[in-house]
Order: structure tokens, then sequence, then C-alpha cells
């Protein structure tokens, strides 16, 4: 919500080129990372420049890293959804001859793995089908898209063969049957090279020939043997193929490299079935395949629901022979590569904008994708893993009741001290991310965390002052965080604290109202957007959540100790609480706020009406990158406008305890007010 209000300031947002800037790039191909602008013009990649156009959205991410989207090459993704259930599965047909199945045909764009594998950082598929000897076409979709049609990337390269398997009796019968199939293969290709010879208004209607004829094969063999009789069998008959599975490929390579033949290597994760053979063989091969100058892509077999984890099958394999750009290659250009995907695989001038942004090296297994962006349009990363994730992360618990005992006046319970409140505290808050002691409450059906200071444990007489943070699921957590991305509030106390910088104080997370977001946080209705229910927000802030922290809490209930605090239309109605519940919040945070919401009526609130009580500390800022508006074309960006406007009506004023500032590059985002949460906190409760 916050980005589409941003982007919605100018109605040519759309036009504009985007500079994400501050990051790492790895341009893949070969190319060593490098600290520098991705411009991206509509769905292209303009190049890699320390210039950032005239007129460009600039998206900060500084401390990221950008690669190009990563890429599933034998997978079944939106051909199958519950393995147990045979109506999700559509990856195979009862036949043998199938060389004219389109997966893309059955493709469900809506498939619930879909979003967890992009989740992943995978952005594109390739689906081979596996039923039959000639299995189907290979299918290369992007993941991001409204049907099958537009998600198709490119024509198909080629048709899935599933080589024929030695019987385990060496017996006159197996030799009959072994020559027996691969007379068929050969029959169905010459047949197929036949038929493309013949005068088009001759040929009879035969899709699955037309479909053969000059096609690249993608043959699915493990075993050395199952390799070389398909070696053997591809050079006679002048066949260009990929070799997917591999298991046993090392053991020919110097033939698979004299025919330049590709590799799609799926056995990572298999084990070995000889007592000779090292534990890690198959952790070996993609380098012993890289070494001997073949073309090598990792790949899940038939992959789906676990296609995520690509990214940990190269770093196994960076382990165990590559070194890491290989690693990287090899799930993101070389794939790009084998499937025809020429535009498409590294972050170049002229490339298509398919990439992902990760908060850390692409193969450490910590590291998470953080935004992706498929053909210049940046994609949400939500998706049913991460939904239920939020909806159960902070359950309560239920308490067991304790049983009674013949020892039961004997044991002395904390609540008999005079600093008992008659409310429990909450129950402790579980995630990804949280740092110290965080706990969970729901004040009418809302989402609350509480963050108690180092000190609160073992200083039961000490009363702390209160932080109330508003968008409350961006503040601690990752997992709740918008784009996943939080505010690393809990870090940012501890380290305040611990340093001396900042009181101990308690930081209460109330969590927005959703939908209801804009509503809530607005004074006054916008022509375009509504709201005006600020108000009675505030009043389930004063009258019910306040009330209830204190009677919990060991609080300093004051308005002296009493602070809110919120970014964007949350630092909106944390001004709004300044100017109508000084008497209650005498600390007000405004990061970044939406002043230019209701044709800019925050603005004239405070001039044409200040408050009788004014608050004790202001803290205001605003990014000079936050949007590219600028309808008085004074220089000067409409949002840095806007809050000079109320810091020059609050310097009028003689407000005390002003703190204003102007953040040199910083956007309109998490992540740029996470690098300055810690100065606001400090900035509020300085020590005393």
């Amino acid at each position: 919500m916050r980005t589409l209000l941003a982007l919605l300031l100018t109605t040519a947002a759309w036009a504009q080129p985007v500079a994400l800037v501050n990051a790492t790039v790895h341009p893949g191909g070969g190319q060593p990372p490098v600290q520098t602008n991705l411009i991206l013009d509509r769905q292209t990649i303009q190049g890699l420049s320390p210039e950032i156009p005239a007129g460009a959205q600039v998206v900060n991410l500084t401390g990221q890293h950008l690669y190009p989207g990563l890429v599933e090459c034998d997978s079944v993704l939106g051909l199958s959804e519950i393995d147990s259930v045979r109506g999700g599965n559509d990856y195979r047909e009862v036949t043998d001859n199938n060389a004219d199945l389109q997966p893309e045909l059955s493709f469900n764009p809506d498939s619930e793995l879909l979003p967890v594998a992009r989740s992943g950082g995978i952005l594109t598929a390739a689906l081979q089908p596996i039923g039959g000897r000639l299995a189907g076409q290979v299918a290369v979709m992007s993941l991001w898209g409204w049907t099958p049609e537009d998600m198709k990337l490119a024509p198909s390269p080629g048709i899935v063969l599933n080589w024929p398997r030695w019987e385990r009796k060496e017996d006159e019968k197996a030799r009959k049957a072994w020559k027996q199939r691969l007379a068929e293969i050969e029959d169905r290709l010459e047949e197929a090279r036949a038929y493309v010879q013949l005068p088009e208004a001759q040929r009879p209607v035969r899709p699955d020939l037309a479909a053969l004829a000059n096609r690249r094969l993608f043959i699915h063999a493990d075993t050395h043997f199952q390799i070389e009789t398909a070696l053997d069998f591809c050079k006679r008959l002048k066949v260009d193929w990929v070799l997917v599975g591999g298991a046993e490929a090392a053991s020919l390579i110097p033939r698979l490299a004299a025919e330049k033949v590709d590799v799609i290597y799926t056995e990572m994760y298999r084990l070995p079935y000889l007592d000779y053979q090292d534990e890690d063989i198959y952790y070996k091969t993609p380098a012993l395949l890289k070494a001997g100058g073949l073309r090598v892509a990792l790949a899940g077999p038939a992959s789906h629901d676990n296609a995520r984890w690509l990214p940990n099958m190269a770093a196994a394999a960076w382990a165990h022979g590559w070194n890491e750009a290989e690693a990287v290659d090899s799930i993101t250009s070389v794939p790009c590569e084998i499937l025809g995907l020429k535009s498409q695989g590294r972050l170049a001038a002229g490339q298509t904008a398919t990439l992902i942004c990760t908060n850390g090296p692409l193969l450490d297994g910590r590291t998470r994708v953080q935004r992706a962006w498929v053909k210049g349009e940046e994609i949400p990363l939500d998706d049913r893993q991460k939904q239920l994730y939020r909806r159960y992360r902070n359950k309560p618990r239920l308490n067991s009741t304790r049983p009674a005992s013949d020892n039961h006046s004997m044991i002395r319970s904390v609540a008999t001290t005079p600093m008992q409140r008659k409310r429990p505290e909450g129950p402790p808050a579980w995630g990804w991310s949280m740092t110290g002691d965080i706990r969970y409450h729901e004040v009418d059906n809302r989402q609350v965390w509480v963050y108690l200071p180092p000190s609160y444990k073992d200083n039961p007489e000490k009363d702390y002052p209160v932080l109330y943070a508003m968008d409350g699921q961006n503040v601690f957590e990752k997992g709740t965080a918008f784009q996943g991305q939080e505010w690393h509030m809990d870090e940012a106390a501890q380290r305040a604290m611990a340093q001396g910088k900042m009181r101990e104080a308690i930081i209460v997370a109330v969590s927005n109202g959703g939908s209801k977001r804009i509503e809530e946080y607005s004074p006054k209705a916008d022509p375009e957007y509504g709201g005006g229910g600020a108000e009675k927000f505030a009043q389930f802030l004063t009258q019910d959540l306040k009330p209830q922290i204190d009677e919990t809490y060991r609080t300093q209930s004051g308005p002296e100790n009493t602070g809110v605090l919120g970014s964007s239309m949350g630092g909106l109605f944390s001004l709004y609480m300044g100017l109508a519940h000084s008497n209650t919040f005498g600390l007000v945070g405004a990061i970044s706020p939406s002043l230019w919401f209701a044709e800019k009526d925050m603005i004239a609130q405070w001039k044409e009406h200040p408050p009788a009580q004014r608050p004790e500390k202001i803290w205001l800022d605003m990014g000079d990158n936050e949007s590219p508006s600028d309808q008085d074309k004074n220089g000067v960006p409409d949002t840095l406008d806007n809050t000079r406007a109320l810091r020059d009506v609050l310097l009028a004023q003689n407000q005390k305890g002003l703190m204003y500032h102007e953040i040199a590059g910083a956007t309109h985002s998490e992540g740029s007010w996470s690098e300055r949460i810690q100065d606001v906190l400090q900035g509020l409760l300085p020590p005393a």
C-alpha cells in the first residue's frame, strides 16, 4: 500500500526508468560482482551505471544483492498440485508417443506452489512432462502472469525422451527387448524426418511427427550404460541432445565433451549404491563435468513443491569443487543458454529485467529473497506458507492449571509481590528475527507486540517510559513485515540501550487495520483515497490499549514518558496524536509523514489550531529521494517541501524539543526507515 501511494504521486511513474541503487550486482555469465546501480527501462535492463538517469524512480537497496532470476529447468510446477490427489497431477499421458504434448496447455497459473517457488527466487521454469517414451515438449514458462499464454517465454526448445533401461537379467530376451525399444525410437525419428520432407499438401495430419522433426531431444538418462548408448545412438543419427539426470555422467566426460552435449544435472541429492563409491560422489559430479568442458545446469528432478531449494543444491556443488560464480551461473545464466533464452539470465544491457534482490550472498543458507522483478515489474513475494506462518506464529499457548497438592501452600508465587498487576503479561512472541523479551497480546482483535527492556525482569521496582509504534507488524519481525523488510526496532533499541544512548523503555508495536489502514491513520478524508477515522483509532489507543498496557506492565504513564511514532501514514497519525492528544502522548515521532494527504490538511491544522498543551518532543524527518513529484518546479521534491512547511510552522510556534532531519538518499521504504530508527529512538528518549 505504501509503495502504491508513493507511485500514485505522479501519473507517469509507470513510464519512468527505475534505478536500483547501492546494491551489489552479480551480472552472471562469468562476470564478477560490482557495487553499482542497475537501471531498468520498462521490461529491459538499460545497463549498469554509477549515474542515475534524470527522472528515474530510485529504489535504495543498500546492503542488498541483485541476481538474475533463478531458473528451474526440470520441473512440473503448475502441472502438479497435490501428489496424492490424482486430479491434481497433469504431467503425463498414458501412451508412449506424446511428442505433440504441450504442457503449457495444462499449466495452472494460480497454483499455490508458484508463489512458494517465487519466494525462493525461482522466476522461470522449464516444464518437462514425464510419461511415456516420448513424454512431450519442453515448455519454458515465467512463474508470474495471468494466463499460460502470456507466461510462455519462448518456443519449445525440444522434446523429452525417457531413455530405455536395461533389464536386470542379461539374457537373450532382455537384449531383444532393448534392441526393440531403440528401434522404435529410431523409427519415430526417421518417420518425422521423412514427414517434413513431404510437400505440405501431401502431409497427413500427424502433430506428433510435426513436433518431433528436427527438434532437440532432452534425454533423461542416469546410468553409465544409458548415457553411453544414448551417445552412440545420437551420434549415429546426428541428433542434437541434452542430457537430463546424468548421475553417472562423470564416467563419460571425454565422449560427452566431444559431442558437445549440454547437461541438466538433477542427481545432487542421490545416494551412492555401491560400497566402493565416495559418499559425496554426486556432489562432486557437477564440478567434474564442468572441468571436462561441459555446460552444466542444476535442477531438481521433476521438481514442484521443493523447487525453492535450488540455491541449496548450487551451494552444495560450490562446496564440492565449483567456485561460487559457477554455482550461481548453473541456476541462472547457464539454464537460459541451454533453453534458448538468449535475452535472459544475466544482468546486462538489453537483457530482460527479470531479477531478484537478496539480503545476502545467494548461496548462503541464511539469505532470503527480499524483492523480485519480472519483465521490469516488481512482483509480490507472499505465499501460502508465509500466510499460515503469520496466522499461527503468535497463537496464544494453552496454560495448564497447576494440580492441587499437599505442599500447595508452600509454593510462593511472584504474584504476591507489591508490583503485581491485575492483568497477566502476554505470552512470549515467536518469530525468525525477534530480539529480546517480546510479549504478544490481542486487544480488540488487533495484534500487539510488547518489547521489554533488558533490565525489566531484574528491576521489579522500576517503571519505564513507553513508545507506541504504528504498523506494528513491520517493527520487530521480518515474517510479518511488508515485503519481508522489518524495521529492526528491537535490535536498534537493544543496541542503543547497551551503548547508553537511550533510556530503557517499553516499546508497544500495534498492528494496523489492514485494508482499513488509511481510514484509521488519517484525520481527514482525502478526495481520492477516503479515510478520516483517526480519532476513532486514537480513542482505541488512549482508552483501551494504553490503560491495559499500564495495568499489565510497569510503565511511566505521563505524557512526558509516553510516545507515539510511525512512518508514512503512520507518521501522519503520530502528528495527529501530538496535535489532539498531547496530554496523553507527549513524544511524537513522524518518519516520512504523508503530509500530502487530504490536501495537506495536517499542516493547516498545526498552523491554525495549535495544541494548548504542546508535545515534549517531536521528531520530524523526510528522505530527499522519496518521490519524484515536483509540482511547483522548484527543484525540490514535494515531499520535502511539505515537511519543510510543517517545520516552519512548528518553529514559528516555538515548539520545544523539535528534531528535524532531511535524510540524504533515503527512499519511501521500510529499508530506509530501518536505517534511521535507532536515531529516532535516541532522539525521543535520550539518556537521563
